[in-house]
């Protein structure tokens, strides 16, 4: 379960620069990019293979995994 003390590890801990690269590699696909929506599931591929997977939860698009 997602927690303020694992986001805030995620963020500003050892995994700091990977989850620098994935954001900024995402806002680079951003402009150009194509969701591909499935019922209540959507994917966006971005930068050299990587995927975000969507869920829409209660109407309300968030993510599910990068």
């Amino acid at each position: 379960q997602l927690t303020a003390d694992k986001l805030r590890a995620a963020w500003e801990g050892p995994q700091k620069e990977q989850i620098n690269r994935i954001v900024q590699a995402i806002k680079t696909a951003l402009p150009a990019a194509q969701i591909e929506e499935t019922g209540d599931s959507a994917s966006m591929a971005y930068g050299a293979g990587g995927t975000v997977a969507f869920f829409r939860e209660h109407g309300v698009w968030k993510i599910k995994d990068f």
